[in-house]
């Protein structure tokens, strides 16, 4: 921990931070919280953090307990000095923190430590890879118990129970049917699938999500088989455009620009950052301004989708290394 928050204050220019975000106190203390009511505030020197009376203690920071923000604010007063750094999840969040370091400096930091965390160690991707792992199978399993007119809330149920039978919890758990498919963010509901299905899940690993879309061909039309051959074509450029020093928008322009050559659009970026949190950093996008790294861990997704119609997107995880994507 340490280390990463010597980074965080030398990137940020801080004197110190207050931490509040769920992810990212999870990042920096391999503590989970079910409440966004911890605050881990340090230094170069310093770290404490600050639990109310109904949490337990940490063995990873030293932990003390407040009954009100007044009690951490007096902490920061007797303890902290110069530019204050913050990084909070909520609106609410940030008005405490605003509260607790009310008359001080204080800078956002949330694109620091989003920065710092997209880079995993290779414990964090063993853990993706592990979740990874569970959600394909899990999509496997529900697709092999698949049976005709089988609803889309079914179907997202088998691949919900799967998952929690290997002690793992899931993020989200989606199943889109024949005209639903083409909704990208529909949830599942009672609509029997006939044709065409996409699923999306992420199973979790010691917080550590994965995110898998795969389209199943039931009883497709032609013209749903030539749509999901372009799909996959475009997956399969952005892939091959993956290594470090290349930049997020040419992954993304890559496969975009094989969908749009075939008169279709493509309405989302191509991929994100996964880990701790299912949307992170780095974006692959078209607005982009981030560089791959190494160990940067994203998903490659395209889709083409029919309004009325169907829809097909085809999702995988990846890491950088030196020349290629590695599929996770």
């Amino acid at each position: 921990m340490g280390e990463k928050i010597r980074r965080i204050l030398k990137n940020s220019g801080c004197d110190f931070v207050v931490i509040n975000r769920e992810s990212s106190l999870k990042y920096l203390t391999n503590a989970g919280f079910a409440t966004e009511t911890a605050y881990l505030i340090s230094d170069n020197k310093k770290k404490v953090l600050f639990v109310t009376v109904l949490d337990g203690s940490y063995k990873t920071v030293e932990t003390k307990k407040y009954k009100s923000i007044s009690d951490i604010k007096k902490w920061i007063k007797e303890n902290m000095r110069g530019v204050a750094g913050f990084d909070v999840g909520t609106y609410d969040g940030y008005l405490t923190v605003k509260k607790i370091l009310a008359g001080q400096k204080k800078k956002d930091i949330r694109h620091e430590v989003d920065s710092l965390s997209a880079v995993k160690t290779e414990e964090e991707i063993k853990k993706i890879k592990k979740a990874t792992k569970v959600t394909k199978n899990a999509i496997d399993f529900g697709m092999s118990n698949f049976k005709k007119n089988m609803t889309e809330k079914n179907l997202a149920s088998m691949i919900k129970s799967y998952i929690t039978s290997k002690n793992m919890d899931y993020s989200f758990c989606t199943a889109q049917g024949d005209k639903n498919s083409a909704i990208p963010h529909h949830l599942p509901d009672s609509t029997k699938i006939k044709r065409i299905v996409v699923v999306d899940v992420g199973a979790t690993c010691d917080g550590y999500s994965s995110d898998i879309s795969r389209t199943f061909l039931i009883n497709p039309t032609k013209e749903m088989k030539k749509v999901y051959k372009i799909v996959e074509d475009a997956q399969k450029k952005s892939i091959d455009a993956v290594e470090q020093g290349v930049t997020a928008k040419a992954v993304d322009k890559a496969g975009r620009d094989h969908i749009l050559s075939n008169n279709y659009e493509f309405i989302h970026s191509t991929g994100h950052g996964v880990g701790l949190i299912d949307h992170g950093h780095p974006k692959i996008s078209p607005r982009s301004a981030e560089t791959l790294k190494q160990r940067m861990v994203f998903t490659i997704e395209p889709g083409i989708y029919l309004p009325n119609k169907f829809g097909v997107r085809i999702e995988d995880v990846f890491v950088v290394r030196k020349n290629k994507a590695q599929m996770l």
